[in-house]
């Protein structure tokens, strides 16, 4: 099973630069493939984060390489990593209005 999810845009800062990047996210059954590019350049990146979802109460982080390309910069290759980190992190955990609980709707 192969899914591609709607592209997206990551913003980061690299040695006083502000790139920004559009991202195509693949899911396969136990790897993802994030392919960034920006200004005619792409590079890809591959996780194995279905694989962890898997298996149930894994506390393994997710690995994140770089394929089908050579990182020449390494701190630039993981500033871009954390980028696409953060964005899944916000997507999987959107901000919650603890005002609309329950437990305060008595307080109002």
């Amino acid at each position: 099973m192969e899914l591609i999810l709607q592209p997206f845009k990551i913003e980061f800062n690299y040695s006083n630069k502000t790139y920004k990047a559009e991202v195509i996210q693949e899911i396969k059954t136990s790897v993802e493939i994030f392919t960034i590019t920006h200004a005619g350049k792409s590079i890809q990146v591959q996780s194995d984060r279905p694989l962890i979802a898997q298996i149930a109460n894994s506390k393994k982080k997710p690995n994140f390489k770089a394929i089908n390309a050579k990182v020449n910069q390494q701190a630039f290759y993981e500033i871009v990593v954390i980028a696409i980190k953060d964005h899944i992190y916000q997507l999987e955990h959107p901000p919650f209005d603890w005002s609309e609980h329950p437990k305060n709707m008595n307080n109002r």
